[in-house]
């Protein structure tokens, strides 16, 4: 009789705990993954206020790396975070953002060299986790007719 008390009460717990190892059980998987790309998003700001590219973009990948190592689905966190840090140097590369062209400064260069790689991060991670631009828009609460402006400029010229 104990053994069999002992057994279902082992049995219990090994259910309970798989239900709490399971984050997503019982939540909405729309708005963890909204979560986790905003948190994305906010990452970048360890790195914000950094100026010179490529220092800015070690310190994006070292962010993205260090999340990746917490976690095991870190597709969400990337993509708000690459999202942001392609603004972020398609802002800094052309700071009229009337054109890719618009500063000729070596900083600007790199900048803008920069903002292609963290642009092709980005669309890969996005096709990955499965979301649009205006769910990205919307999620980074950033300026929609500039955002919608860059990533038309970005779509019509595409890094190689």
């Amino acid at each position: 009789m104990k053994h069999w008390l002992l057994s279902s009460i082992v049995s219990l717990m090994a259910v309970t705990a798989a239900s709490a190892a399971d984050p997503s059980a019982g939540i909405d998987s729309a708005s963890t993954l909204e979560t986790q790309i905003k948190q994305g998003v906010d990452g970048e700001s360890a790195c914000s206020a950094i100026t010179v590219a490529q220092d800015y973009v070690r310190c994006i990948f070292a962010v993205a790396a260090r999340h990746q190592q917490t976690v095991v689905d870190y597709k969400p966190f990337d993509t708000g975070l690459f999202f942001k840090a392609w603004i972020a140097m398609d802002l800094l590369g052309n700071p009229s953002g009337a054109s890719d062209a618009g500063s000729t400064t070596p900083a600007a260069a790199a900048a803008r060299h920069q903002a292609a790689s963290m642009y092709t991060v980005y669309r890969a991670d996005q096709r990955k986790v499965g979301v649009s631009d205006e769910q990205m828009i919307a999620i980074s609460g950033l300026s929609k007719s500039m955002l919608e402006s860059r990533l038309a400029v970005w779509a019509s010229q595409p890094p190689p």
